[in-house]
């Protein structure tokens, strides 16, 4: 019994490993990760593109997409117009656990528990209702959670390290967003010319967006402004939307004054570090904001 556990703590030990060096190698990025066998559910299904639209999310896709980024729950690539993102959902820990369930008992549960992320289907209910009722603040063009036939067509991708890979769309999970300057880097530049009063503008923006999804119920679990919402043009656009729900009755106006507090913590934590003249100015907008 006790070979038995050092043979499973070794192999452990090499995967992780294994898993290390391949990340430091694509920076994030595994192919395997992006593919899965997960089955149609009806519950993923969002409303059909229109026949313009479709043609326009066609166009969207006809380019090479070049690796741009990972998080927990998705890989992002930029298109070569440097206005489309696609990101395709993770699902590293689903193929791991079908591995860890192969071992007996109990072993593969605990070890499940222990070394999981996420289980990527938690967030798409989350990208629906992102897509289904906040879709033009965040730049959402098209979301595939359900494979098609015929309705996409292959699109290449190239990692970190130049290598290319052909994917097909229509067996993948991916949604199309517009590519957006992250907020912080707006504030930041604004800031640097010694435009404050574009700082502001920045901040107002913000605030006036966070407070409209929460009056339409949207609550954000994840606020982490710093990375996670950008601006395209004057628009501000939520990037990161895996962590999204939907009250259904409506917040009451102490209800929003949390949610805009518990949603811009962050933002002014960051503010007060890196550009400590503008933080009165987000006190003041906190304030006013959350005024009836």
């Amino acid at each position: 019994m006790k070979k038995k556990i050092l043979q499973l703590a070794l192999g452990i030990l090499i995967v992780m490993g294994l898993s290390y060096f391949c990340d430091a190698q694509t920076k994030g990025f595994r192919l395997q990760e992006i593919l899965s066998d997960i089955p149609n559910d009806s519950e993923w299904e969002v409303e059909p593109l229109s026949s313009n639209d479709h043609k326009e999310v066609l166009q969207k896709l006809n380019q090479t997409f070049r690796y741009l980024g990972s998080g927990d729950q998705s890989h992002a690539f930029l298109g070569e117009d440097q206005k489309t993102v696609l990101k395709f959902f993770r699902h590293n820990d689903l193929s791991l656990l079908k591995i860890l369930s192969k071992f007996p008992g109990s072993i593969d549960t605990w070890l499940w528990h222990l070394i999981k992320k996420y289980d990527p289907r938690m967030v798409f209910e989350s990208c629906k209702l992102a897509y289904q009722e906040i879709q033009d603040q965040t730049g959402i063009s098209c979301l595939h959670l359900n494979k098609t036939e015929g309705q996409f067509r292959s699109v290449v991708l190239v990692d970190n390290g130049g290598i290319a890979y052909t994917i097909d769309l229509d067996k993948t999970e991916f949604m199309v967003q517009d590519y957006c300057e992250l907020a912080t880097s707006r504030i930041d530049a604004r800031m640097k010319k010694g435009d404050i009063q574009g700082a502001q503008a920045a901040v107002v923006s913000l605030f006036q967006a966070i407070e409209e999804w929460s009056r339409k119920g949207v609550h954000i679990d994840n606020p982490a402004l710093k990375r996670n919402i950008g601006f395209c043009g004057d628009k501000v656009i939520m990037l990161d939307v895996g962590s999204l729900k939907k009250d259904e009755v409506l917040m009451t106006q102490d209800q929003i004054k949390k949610e805009v507090k518990h949603v811009t913590r962050s933002l002014g934590r960051w503010i007060y570090k890196k550009h400590p003249t503008l933080f009165p100015s987000f006190e003041q907008e906190l304030g006013e904001k959350i005024i009836p």
